[in-house]
């Protein structure tokens, strides 16, 4: 859904009368467009390593945070990657935002489809060094402000 005020990439939308924040995910809600928002609680395994496969609409922004008792990090990866593992000149490609942080506190990513095409994105959490095993909570979010 794309509205008539509608900036330049990466700039917000002008707060409408009555709304509340600047962002499209109000914006959709309002209009009574198809939204999506979900939460993630992947069960408690072996594998220290989870991969979700996200679709972004066109023009539209994802995000994705983490919240857990030990160190997990979270990286939003682009249409084109092949594997979260990745390197050189394809970690530079695929690559579209990385956070690590040290300890419990909650991290973060978003990123914004900005071609004319909807394409599925990729949110990868992951344990952070000298982390045996956690239970994440990865909520990752299309449709969203």
């Amino acid at each position: 859904m794309i509205f008539e005020d509608e900036p330049v990439p990466g700039y917000p939308l002008p707060i409408l009368p009555g709304h509340s924040s600047p962002g499209r995910f109000e914006r959709v809600l309002r209009a009574g467009q198809f939204t999506v928002t979900s939460e993630l609680a992947p069960p408690d395994s072996a594998d220290p390593e989870d991969v979700y496969r996200v679709w972004v609409p066109a023009h539209d922004r994802i995000s994705a945070s983490t919240h857990s008792a030990a160190n997990v990090n979270v990286a939003l990866w682009g249409p084109k990657t092949r594997t979260v593992y990745e390197r050189g000149s394809a970690l530079k490609r695929d690559l579209v935002a990385f956070s690590e942080r040290s300890g419990s506190r909650p991290d973060a990513v978003s990123g914004r489809n900005a071609t004319r095409a909807g394409a599925f994105y990729f949110v990868d959490a992951f344990l952070g060094k000298r982390v045996g095993r956690a239970c994440d909570q990865v909520p990752p979010s299309g449709r969203q402000a």
